[in-house]
């Protein structure tokens, strides 16, 4: 298998994030960019106790890093997160420079 180069720092396209998650109550989903300017909303779960299933949301958010960020809506639900696979392809190595002044 081909070993794959490092895209720290590089502008990065992703495009899904796979979890397996359970709990009780209804979990929102968001991608930030590192400074947390930029948000995009993924799909809302109905979380379950028990569930053999991995959630996947489809993504399309391009910066030079990104956050995932849970959460709850209501007091005392509950969740668990046993995986997070965030798919991701490099767009570019860094931004257009412009030149002249």
């Amino acid at each position: 298998m081909a070993k794959m180069k490092a895209i720290v720092g590089d502008i990065i396209h992703a495009v899904g994030v796979r979890y397996r998650v359970r709990g009780d109550g209804l979990l929102e989903t968001r991608l930030k960019n590192l400074d947390g300017l930029r948000t995009e909303v993924l799909n809302d779960i109905e979380m379950e106790d028990r569930s053999r299933r991995e959630m996947t949301s489809i993504a399309n958010f391009q910066d030079q890093g990104v956050q995932i960020l849970f959460r709850t809506i209501f007091i005392d639900e509950i969740f668990s997160i046993s995986k997070i696979v965030c798919f991701v392809k490099p767009v570019a190595e860094s931004y257009p420079q412009r030149s002249g002044g």
